[in-house]
């Protein structure tokens, strides 16, 4: 099996070489979505996946495009790093041998640092961004149409590959739910399917003012990739696409955020003080599986509330540890860790939390300033659909955890964050007051010197206005 992923790898590498830097992340996220990520190879010793191979032929042709093209970089790049360093450090503290640390920290270097560098060497402008998404969308549909195919046959074309599965639990074993089996087609969980899928989706949107003469096409590809979410059949992934369309169809009613904000805390309030459980033991009424929304709950009480954390707040239990919590909640003798939040604070303690928090708020505090400045409709609508996947991503992350691929895509997502300011609309600089010069096409002036069209402003040495 070595030698065909090997195969595969250079396939897309090979790819991403020939290709302009913004088509060759699109490469990157086709090899996310289109071979399984739990078959890997050695090479040197050492375990790759496609997609780790993938991103240094990205990365190189990355490096090709930017030489003549500085980057500035930004707050975010330097909070990536120290998201980096934060886990670095709490790794030491926990790893039960030295060799197991540096293993975990390159698989981080690779998954992490790697994609997000290559991504903003590659994105300089607009045009780039569209480029990157397009080429995305259009190698995200065949897997999307695996997975519905999957959904309703219960046929995975890649079914003879999940006894690689380094997992407890094969794919196949995920059952099926109304009737319709769980989709994962290349991915070891469903969820890991439709989360990606789901990410992408506001993405996608908010390119939708590229595509005025082909926007049938447009829509057609973006309705292929959410019956890829609809194929997982998984509440993570339907409760992420939900809290994403509600808020890309918020857009027009954007003025009126406070008063729904206040409202959802009142309404969070209120069943807490109505009701004799908490406000999410209340929400998994409205999940496909009470069970598994049920535990969701108690997850986050045992963790936080019952000592689950106890005597490891600092650096946390280290990657891969098993914090013992399963037994407390239903006696199960593993910790399924369906909450992304808990999942940083168990295996970094509240040193890798805290630099993950801060880069989040800082990532909010970006799209809101990119927000501010956007020019044009289509600038605020790319600022909107990107704000959207992030949204979604918070609030579903209390659901699901970002294990393996959905961890590399929403650091492609924190790095279409800090290239925002290359990508929008320039503001035009306003002349300068000390300098004579006339802000009008044509300015047509009467006999005695007069200017005879009102509304052209005319900046003197002595900068008064005539109007």
């Amino acid at each position: 099996m070595s030698s065909v992923t090997l195969m595969v790898s250079l396939v897309f590498s090979a790819a991403a070489l020939i290709l302009p830097a913004p088509l060759s992340v699109s490469i990157y996220v086709g090899a996310l979505v289109s071979y399984p990520n739990y078959v890997k190879m050695n090479l040197a010793g050492l375990d790759f996946t496609v997609m780790r191979v993938v991103i240094l032929a990205v990365l190189l042709r990355s490096f090709i495009a930017a030489c003549n093209k500085p980057l500035r970089i930004r707050t975010i790049d330097w909070l990536v790093l120290l998201v980096f360093i934060a886990e670095l450090a709490a790794g030491l503290a926990t790893a039960p041998s030295f060799m197991d640390f540096m293993i975990n920290r390159a698989g981080a270097t690779f998954d992490m640092l790697l994609p997000y560098i290559a991504f903003r060497l590659a994105i300089r402008n607009r045009s780039d961004l569209q480029r990157f998404l397009i080429g995305a969308l259009i190698l995200m549909i065949p897997t999307a149409l695996l997975g519905v195919y999957q959904c309703f046959t219960a046929h995975n074309f890649f079914a003879p590959l999940e006894s690689l599965v380094y997992w407890n639990v094969r794919p196949s074993e995920y059952g099926k739910r109304f009737g319709l089996t769980r989709s994962n087609v290349v991915f070891s969980h469903p969820i890991i399917f439709g989360l990606i899928y789901a990410m992408f989706i506001p993405l996608f949107l908010g390119i939708r003012k590229t595509f005025r003469q082909f926007g049938w096409l447009w829509l057609g590809g973006v309705v292929l990739i959410m019956g890829g979410v609809f194929a997982s059949v998984s509440s993570g992934t339907y409760l992420a696409l939900f809290m994403a369309m509600a808020f890309i169809v918020g857009y027009r009613f954007r003025r009126y955020w406070k008063p729904v904000v206040i409202f959802c805390l009142l309404c969070i309030i209120v069943v807490d003080i109505i009701s004799n459980r908490n406000w999410y033991h209340v929400l998994s009424e409205f999940t496909l599986n009470k069970r598994t929304a049920w535990y969701r709950g108690r997850l986050m009480e045992v963790a936080i509330f019952e000592g689950g954390m106890s005597g490891h707040w600092a650096a946390g239990y280290g990657y891969g540890q098993e914090p013992g919590w399963g037994a407390k909640i239903d006696g199960r003798d593993y910790t399924d860790m369906v909450n992304h939040y808990l999942l940083v604070l168990s295996r970094h303690g509240l040193v890798g939390f805290a630099a993950f928090a801060i880069m989040n708020v800082w990532v909010l505090r970006h799209l809101v300033r990119a927000w501010k400045r956007a020019q044009s409709e289509s600038d605020r609508q790319i600022v909107w659909g990107l704000s959207a996947s992030f949204f979604a991503l918070a609030l579903s992350s209390f659901s699901v955890s970002l294990e393996g691929p959905p961890s590399n895509v929403y650091f492609l997502m924190i790095a279409m964050a800090a290239a925002l300011p290359d990508v929008l609309t320039p503001r035009r600089p306003l002349p300068s007051p000390g300098r004579k010069q006339v802000i009008s096409q044509q300015v047509e002036k009467g006999p005695n010197g007069s200017i005879d069209r009102p509304g052209q402003l005319e900046h003197t040495s002595d900068t008064r206005r005539v109007s």
